[in-house]
C-alpha cells in the first residue's frame, strides 16, 4: 500500500461526518473518501442482510477509490456487518463500537448508558463490549429510533429527545454512549437534558486513535495536503448544507453516485 492512498470512511447517511470531523483535525496529511447512504437510511431499522448488503456495497465503492483503510463511521454497520465483511477485504476495517465500548469503561465506576438505534441495541454489542472489559458495570441500552430520520430531516424535536432520555432517569448512569454517529449533532440538547452532570462519550475519538495506531504499525502514514472527496446515495444539495454545519466547509463538495450493482 501506498501512504498517499485516502483513507475510507463510510456510513448510513451524515452522522460519520462528526467521525470524519475528528479524522481530519487528528491527521492532516491525509486524504479521505467519505460515502453516506442517504438514499437508503436508516439503518437501525434494516434487517441484519440489509445491512451487510450495503454495507458491502460501499466497501466496493471505496475500494474502487483505492483506499488504504475503512472506517465504519456507523454503529449499525459496524455491529451488524464488520466481523462478517472483514474476511472479505484485504484493507483494515476500523468500527466504532469497541472504541465507545473502551471509553465507557474509562469513565465509568457502577452505571451507564448507551443510546443507538433500534439495530445496534438489538445486537447488545455495547453491553458484550463493555461488559467484556468490566463484568461489574451495570449497562442500560435505549433504542432511539426517531433519532436518526429526525437528524437527517433537520427537524430537532426536543420532546422526541427528553422521550428517550427519560428512560435513564431512575437508572443513576453516570456516562452516556452516543451510540450512533448521528448523536453528536444533537450534543447540546443531550447534554442539556442532563445539566451537564453525566460523561457523554462520543467514540469518534478513540476510533481516530485506533486508525493513527494502523497506520502506525502499518507505517502507512499519509505525508501529503490534506483532500477530502464526499460521495452520497441521495441529495447531494442537501448533503452539502450537512457538511458545511459539522465541518465548516462552506464550498459544496458531495457527489451523488448509484452504488447498488
Amino acid at each position: 500500500m501506498i501512504n498517499n492512498q485516502p483513507i475510507g470512511v463510510l456510513d448510513s447517511g451524515v452522522g460519520g461526518l462528526t467521525v470524519l470531523k475528528q479524522l481530519i483535525k487528528r491527521l492532516p496529511n491525509e486524504k479521505f473518501v467519505f460515502i453516506g447512504d442517504q438514499k437508503r437510511m436508516p439503518y437501525g431499522s434494516k434487517s441484519r442482510e440489509e445491512v451487510i448488503q450495503f454495507t458491502r456495497q460501499m466497501i466496493k465503492f471505496l475500494l474502487s477509490k483505492n483506499v488504504k483503510a475503512i472506517i465504519f463511521a456507523c454503529n449499525t454497520a459496524t455491529a451488524e456487518a464488520l466481523d462478517v465483511l472483514k474476511s472479505e477485504v484485504d484493507v483494515p476495517l476500523i468500527g466504532v463500537i469497541k472504541s465507545g465500548s473502551e471509553d465507557a469503561v474509562e469513565a465509568t465506576k457502577k452505571n451507564v448508558g448507551v443510546i443507538a438505534t433500534q439495530g445496534t441495541v438489538l445486537t447488545g454489542m455495547y453491553e458484550k463490549e463493555i461488559l467484556k472489559l468490566n463484568s461489574d458495570l451495570k449497562v442500560y441500552s435505549k433504542a432511539a429510533p426517531k433519532f436518526v430520520p429526525m437528524i437527517e430531516s433537520g427537524n430537532i424535536d426536543s420532546l422526541e429527545v427528553s422521550r428517550v432520555l427519560n428512560y435513564f432517569d431512575d437508572k443513576k448512569i453516570e456516562t452516556l454512549v452516543l451510540g450512533c454517529t448521528h448523536y453528536p449533532i444533537i450534543l447540546s440538547e443531550i447534554d442539556n437534558y442532563f445539566n451537564g452532570k453525566i460523561k457523554i462519550i462520543d467514540p469518534s475519538f478513540k476510533t481516530t486513535e485506533k486508525l493513527a495506531e494502523v497506520l502506525d504499525k502499518k507505517d502507512i502514514h499519509g505525508n501529503s495536503k490534506q483532500e477530502i472527496s464526499f460521495f452520497t446515495t441521495g441529495d447531494s444539495n442537501n448533503f452539502d448544507k450537512f457538511i458545511f454545519q459539522i465541518l465548516n466547509i462552506k464550498i459544496p463538495q458531495s457527489r451523488s453516485v448509484n452504488i447498488e450493482k
